[in-house]
């Protein structure tokens, strides 16, 4: 027993002894043991995930092939919006160069057309407002130069008041179109009281006849020239009588200031007028006469 003993603890040892050999022997030659007891194998990844050979077997599931196509379509799409961002820029740029040229040209119609171009594709918003500064102003003067030329004085006073209070015109820029104004004004003032001498004068006829007098054709004639040369005027033809009948003095009355209005829209004149007979029940005026009341424009407004 005592040598049985002896032996079995003497075989036990010698197992030892030799595993222990075997390791050193594999980390002298550098490779690692496995503890499934054959084959070296790396120690940082598992043995279930190593080959007989200590080999790491790949996971099916990798996500090296799902990034990739990720990246691949990043890539695409950053492509495709630089080329989208490059073709408005360039665009953007040839809008702004068009409005630049037609704010220099001073052309209303192009500037419009610049201006609607520039909004949509969000051209620089400092250059659009000096845009659109420009064409208020160009419209404006546009304004001026037609009630200028028309040589009317309220048209043109109401346009130089409208482009002062844009107070975008300098006193110089304004200077012509306000000796214009000067101008119409004392002409206006004189045509006015010429107007009110001539046709404040009476068109004569001869007694309870509707036959005009020498002095009244005369007169006639005068007012038809004026009216002519003033078409804004309108005018009131009231006819009067001095015959004692009620009846005979409206009848010739009336009939003097319908020949009166007919003679002036024969000979021309376009303005209004109306016509009427009073005979002989006038408070201030009585005898055989036509007169010719007007009215300008600031007083029949």
């Amino acid at each position: 027993k005592e040598n049985a003993g002896v032996t079995r603890s003497t075989g036990t040892s010698g197992i030892a002894r030799s595993m222990t050999a075997t390791i050193k022997t594999a980390s002298l030659a550098g490779h690692p043991v496995g503890v499934k007891g054959r084959g070296p194998f790396t120690s940082n990844v598992p043995v279930a995930d190593q080959g007989e050979d200590g080999e790491i077997s790949q996971s099916e599931d990798s996500e090296t092939p799902w990034k990739d196509e990720a990246a691949k379509e990043d890539k695409e799409f950053r492509l495709r919006w630089k080329a989208q961002a490059s073709e408005e820029e360039i665009k953007r740029q040839s809008a702004a160069k068009n409005l630049q040229d037609a704010m220099k040209a001073h052309n209303v119609q192009k500037l419009k057309i610049a201006i609607d171009r520039g909004e949509n594709l969000n051209v620089r918003f400092d250059l659009l407002q000096s845009a659109k500064q420009l064409l208020v102003k160009l419209e404006m003067l546009q304004s001026l130069d037609a009630a200028s030329a028309k040589k009317e004085f309220s048209s043109l006073s109401k346009a130089i008041d409208a482009a002062v209070a844009t107070h975008m015109f300098t006193d110089e820029e304004l200077a012509k179109y306000q000796q214009a104004k000067k101008d119409l004004q004392v002409k206006h003032e004189v045509f006015e009281e010429r107007i009110r001498h001539t046709l404040g004068s009476d068109i004569t006829f001869e007694g309870d006849t509707f036959q005009l007098t020498p002095e009244g054709e005369e007169v006639l004639v005068q007012v038809a020239w004026i009216l002519q040369e003033y078409p804004l005027i309108s005018v009131r033809v009231e006819g009067h009588s001095s015959a004692e009948n009620h009846h005979t003095s409206r009848r010739i009355a009336q009939g003097r200031a319908k020949f009166v209005e007919q003679h002036l829209k024969e000979a021309g004149c376009g303005n209004w007028i109306k016509s009427k007979g009073w005979g002989n029940f006038h408070h201030t005026v009585a005898g055989e006469v036509v007169r010719i009341l007007p009215m300008f424009a600031h007083e029949s407004a």
